[in-house]
């Protein structure tokens, strides 16, 4: 028998979709949530901008992602 899960503590598709980003490369959300539009990702996977924001807050409260130094602080412009 399965144990009941609680609302809240699964991984949901949008979080699931931020991790595989994020083991990519380290970004914000604002990088995050142009990645996704570039990707043309963000309708299937069901992620609105500011679900963006909710999941990676969930994910650093769970310690599946943490807040890089100042240094990633700077935006990388690429072409």
């Amino acid at each position: 028998m399965k144990a009941p899960r609680s609302r809240g503590r699964e991984l949901t598709t949008p979080d699931l979709v931020l991790l595989s980003l994020l083991a990519e490369r380290p970004m914000h959300g604002y990088q995050a949530n142009a990645e996704l539009e570039r990707r043309e990702v963000r309708d299937w996977a069901g992620i609105s901008r500011p679900q963006v924001y909710y999941s990676l807050e969930k994910l650093a409260r769970r310690g599946l992602i943490r807040a890089a130094g100042p240094a990633s602080l700077c935006h990388d412009r690429e072409g």
